[in-house]
């Protein structure tokens, strides 16, 4: 399943690890991506949340 198809289905995320300077996140799916703490600022990060909410 692609990234587009996981996003349209409102896959959720969990978050992984932390590893200089990026979170890990993992959808339901297996699918592993980073995240840089810089994309998000001071916002609040959640330890499981939507896959769209994230790349809004």
């Amino acid at each position: 399943m692609s990234l587009e198809e996981m996003m349209k289905a409102g896959t959720a995320t969990a978050f992984e690890h932390y590893d200089n300077g990026e979170l890990w996140y993992r959808t339901h799916y297996g699918f592993d991506y980073p995240e840089p703490i810089t994309y998000r600022g001071d916002a609040a990060y959640q330890r499981q949340e939507s896959l769209l909410q994230q790349f809004r």
